[in-house]
């Protein structure tokens, strides 16, 4: 009878086993358990290596020599390989080996002269990003593939630099992708285009540039005519932009997703796979709703609408007429308005009952009435921002004079507001967050003076805030010491002097990831305590500095290592000075 060992487990069912136990410890065991800890549990980290060239004294080399950092990205730009002295080239080997067996997205960005040698042993790369037209060629003419990519991004991409033969010898280099997104010019008369790609290809994104569309109308259909299609960003500048778009849905059956970008104002017409539109208007007087409301497949509207006071008719933005229901527009953002009107806002909430993501920016003030109206009537709203411009925000009244009279929006989960203004009140600021109690992000710009007292309601009324940041205000800032309602021992015995702190105190909110107070100078020690106290912190920003977890334990950790030599140091010498005075007088 074979015995059976904890060997025989799969990589997955030892990775179950192993997230319970020190992973420092098991990757000592075997060379297999020590990938297993790598893979699974270790940090993953981006390297850039730009305007190098790599030998054994390279920088980088050295440092990844002393590393256990395990490297999933690397983008190179404009790197060389240094042969000069080949007898001495096993570092850089080495290092290039472990690069190899780690990386599984490799972007390729600007270089002179790419080398080739470069990406060679990269075989378990899965995702492939080009930005520099100088590596299309190097990769079609090498003999090196890629045989696990599965994603391919194509940026600056001209086909009519390539020639007919190495066009096609560079997607064969790339035999198994599934997805890929080009952008650049895709206009050429070569039928194999489409057919290469309709083989191999499940999903494809063109931005596709309509300049040339004009005079190779039929040439750009025939290409992509054997593609299988799915999504498409497509830029309509004139009337004919949007009738090639029509041709283009007509031949592909297969697309479920178009992004329809219209810079003068004229529309494609209706289709079901139309799934977002924007819109910039410049001179141009648009019904645009009224335009727009036979698009049934819409998710995701964008309008831009001119600056220009003189023109009284974009006024009434959305008409006072009612349109049918669209319940599967999600998000709408609005632009560039000159005044509000309260019918246009009713009838705009009760014809996109359903929206997710609602973003108004106002050339005027905005009234109370218009955030009441978006509040009762988008009761599905997850993410609200409201701006207006301004030109003096710190003597703006702003949205903090709104607080105490804030409208009930229980799902929404990330708030923006441009200018606040230094009219808050500790009041309004509860009221805020009991209205909007599931509030993840906020961002407040614009005029408020931050203090413990602005902070407190936001901090301890909060459960699952992620992300606080204040920022964008006057140009004196505030001095930030000590938050004393985020640490329960303080509080303790603040309450003791203090009975009004207990009617006000909440917990503080245990899943903050990101404070960003630029407007605000804090004490270090403070960002310390706020690390230490706040395990899911990963950021603090203040108005001069940024540190990151990483960065606060790495000090830690060197601020550790250099108390205890120290002390090895002193314990040395009070050891050296007991043995002088012991041969001394012994």
């Amino acid at each position: 009878m074979s015995s059976i060992t904890i060997n025989h487990l799969s990589n997955q069912e030892l990775a179950f086993l192993f997230q319970f136990l020190p992973t420092s410890d098991l990757q000592l065991v075997s060379h297999r358990w020590m990938n297993i800890c790598t893979t699974y549990f270790a940090k993953k980290y981006h390297l850039k290596l730009e305007n190098v060239t790599l030998n054994n004294f390279s920088a980088p080399v050295q440092v990844f020599k002393s590393s256990n950092k395990v490297i999933t990205t690397l983008t190179l730009s404009n790197v060389d390989l240094d042969f000069s002295d080949s007898t001495n080239f096993s570092e850089v080997l080495l290092f290039l080996k472990r690069l190899h067996a780690t990386v599984t997205e490799l972007k390729l960005h600007y270089s002179i002269k790419p080398n080739i040698d470069l990406i060679r042993g990269f075989q378990k790369v899965e995702i492939i990003e080009i930005t520099a037209p100088s590596w299309y060629a190097e990769i079609a003419n090498s003999k090196i593939s890629f045989p696990e990519v599965r994603i391919l991004r194509l940026n600056d991409f001209n086909i009519e630099v390539f020639g007919k033969n190495m066009f096609c010898s560079f997607f064969k280099k790339f035999s198994y992708v599934e997805e890929i997104e080009i952008e650049g010019n895709v206009i050429q008369n070569y039928s194999q285009f489409g057919t290469f790609f309709g083989k191999k290809l499940k999903k494809v994104h063109f931005d596709i540039d309509n300049d040339q569309l004009a005079t190779k109308t039929m040439e750009f259909l025939t290409i992509i005519k054997g593609i299988e299609l799915q999504k498409v960003t497509f830029v309509v500048r004139t009337a004919y932009d949007a009738e090639i778009l029509e041709r283009l849905v007509m031949v592909h059956s297969t697309l479920h997703e178009i992004n329809v970008i219209s810079t003068q104002g004229h529309l494609p017409r209706p289709h079901p796979a139309i799934f977002s539109v924007e819109i910039t208007l410049k001179d141009e007087i648009l019904d645009v709703f009224n335009a727009l409301d036979a698009f049934s497949g819409l998710e995701s509207i964008k309008v831009d609408f001119p600056l220009k006071v003189s023109h009284v008719q974009i006024n009434c933005f959305f008409g006072h007429d009612f349109f049918e229901e669209h319940f599967s527009v999600k998000t709408l953002k609005l632009s560039g308005f000159n005044k509000d009107c309260i019918p246009c806002f009713i009838n705009m909430t009760s014809t996109y009952p359903n929206l997710r993501v609602f973003e108004y920016q106002s050339a005027t003030q905005i009234d109370l009435d218009v955030i009441k109206i978006v509040g009762s009537n988008l009761i599905h709203l997850e993410e609200l921002h409201l701006a207006y411009k301004t030109y003096e925000k710190s003597t703006e009244p702003g949205f903090a004079k709104y607080f105490d009279e804030w409208p009930s929006m229980k799902k929404l989960k990330k708030l923006k507001l441009d200018p606040i203004s230094c009219q808050w009140s500790f009041s309004g600021l509860v009221n805020l967050c009991e209205m909007c109690p599931n509030l993840e992000k906020i961002h407040f710009d614009g005029g408020a003076e931050v203090n413990e007292d602005f902070l407190q309601p936001l901090m301890t009324r909060l459960p699952f805030l992620q992300d606080l940041t204040i920022g964008e205000t006057s140009s004196r800032p505030t001095v930030v010491s000590n938050l004393p309602f985020l640490f329960e021992q303080d509080i303790v015995e603040d309450c003791y002097q203090n009975m009004e702190l207990i009617e006000t105190f909440r917990q503080p909110c245990p899943r903050l990831k990101e404070l960003r107070l630029l407007t605000c100078a804090m004490d270090l020690s403070l960002k310390y305590r706020l690390f230490r106290n706040f395990t899911s912190l990963k950021v603090v920003q203040d108005r001069k500095t940024m540190l990151t977890s990483k960065e606060f334990y790495e000090m830690r950790d060197q601020f550790h290592q250099d108390v205890s030599s120290k002390v090895q140091k002193e314990q040395k010498s009070v050891t050296k000075v007991k043995k002088l005075l012991h041969s001394c007088f012994c």
